[in-house]
């Protein structure tokens, strides 16, 4: 039930049907844990989310990866990005999901040196990334100014056979655009099979 809350964004009725729960003294699942954590993490219900914490510890799903990366993503979205990076860090098996909600989490915060430094160590663990962080990544590169790691993301993308849709292609001509390099993103904008306004409007 808490699960289908999450799901429809009805995070006010997670958090109330998990107090329910707690009063009847249940004890909670990993997917319990997890979708309470995003509830708390939308809604920025640090305190609570804190509880859920040491629940998890209390009961032993610290070493479940489906729940710390919860724990992870909690912590970045209400942007105590040093306790999530601890919590990032002491996880043996990171998965895409935990890569993505640290990244996207630095980038939130203004941390975009550090969501580039994590993008790398992303791509160089074997994970294939999404386009929802390509953008997001190459957005921080637009922002610093760094067109090496631009440069070197577009690189790995072709070279991983990553997809190159509309948003990380004109992503890329943003990145390049405000980068200085022109010719780079004329290059990227001319190689686009599909443009839509926002694209053209970058260019322009």
């Amino acid at each position: 039930m808490i699960h289908g809350m999450v799901s429809k964004d009805r995070f006010n009725d997670a958090v109330h049907l998990y107090a329910s729960m707690h009063k009847a003294a249940i004890v909670p699942d990993s997917f319990t844990f997890s979708f309470v954590l995003k509830a708390c993490a939308r809604l920025n219900l640090f305190h609570l989310g804190m509880m859920m914490h040491s629940l998890v510890f209390k009961t032993g799903f610290d070493c479940d990866v489906f729940v710390k990366t919860n724990v992870v993503c909690f912590y970045s979205k209400c942007g105590f990005l040093k306790d999530a990076w601890k919590m990032f860090d002491d996880m043996v098996v990171k998965n895409i999901v935990s890569w993505t909600g640290m990244i996207c989490g630095c980038i939130e915060f203004g941390k975009f040196r550090e969501a580039v430094y994590l993008f790398r160590g992303l791509l160089e663990s074997g994970l294939r990334p999404d386009g929802f962080v390509i953008v997001r990544v190459l957005r921080a590169c637009a922002r610093l100014g760094d067109l090496d790691s631009g440069r070197w993301i577009d690189r790995c993308l072709r070279d991983c056979g990553l997809s190159r849709n509309v948003f990380v292609a004109t992503s890329l001509v943003d990145m390049y655009t405000k980068c200085g390099s022109m010719e780079e993103a004329r290059f990227v904008f001319d190689g686009m099979v599909e443009k839509d306004v926002v694209c053209w409007s970058v260019m322009i």
